[in-house]
């Protein structure tokens, strides 16, 4: 039988409990940042819009973004630290104009796409940690940072209404 030195030994339980707690908390500054830097792209978006409402609505789809970054609380069993009403703001309804149907903000195609990614890897982020998938975070930080790279690299939408 071979017994491992004690200065070759790995991490005790103290020790990679704290690696845990430490990447853990690394993963929910990253979501946090990278919510935060898709909410500044959506602003950007809104404040060129012609139409007031799509802006307004671009607006508030880009808090419900940063919140649910900001807010996420892997102690939150039930919600992940994200309330119901900041999950309703990040539907991709953000993509529709109830007022004129056909019509919706002024985006090229590969920007509509991001902005739809956006929505739907805002809301993984709080269902990761309420299924215990923090893990993932990064990659989904990941996958939102190149939504928001393919939309901003995106051509500016010509006209007014949708351009897809």
């Amino acid at each position: 039988m071979t017994t491992v030195p004690p200065d070759r030994a790995g991490p005790d339980d103290d020790e990679l409990e704290r690696l845990c707690a430490a990447a853990r908390q690394a993963a929910l500054t990253d979501a946090r940042l990278t919510a935060e830097r898709a909410a500044l792209w959506v602003r950007d978006l809104a404040r060129r819009q012609a139409e007031r409402w799509n802006g307004e609505r671009l607006e508030v789809f880009a808090d419900a973004v940063a919140s649910a970054g900001g807010d996420l609380d892997p102690d939150d069993p039930e919600w992940g630290g994200v309330g119901e009403d900041v999950r309703y703001g990040l539907s991709a309804y953000v993509l529709l104009n109830p007022f004129t149907p056909g019509d919706g903000p002024e985006l090229d195609t590969a920007e509509a796409v991001a902005l739809a990614a956006v929505a739907a890897l805002a809301q993984a982020f709080p269902t990761a940690l309420v299924n215990d998938y923090a893990d993932d975070l990064p990659l989904l930080c990941r996958l939102m940072n190149a939504a928001v790279d393919t939309g901003r690299a995106a051509r500016p939408a010509a006209r007014i209404g949708t351009d897809w």
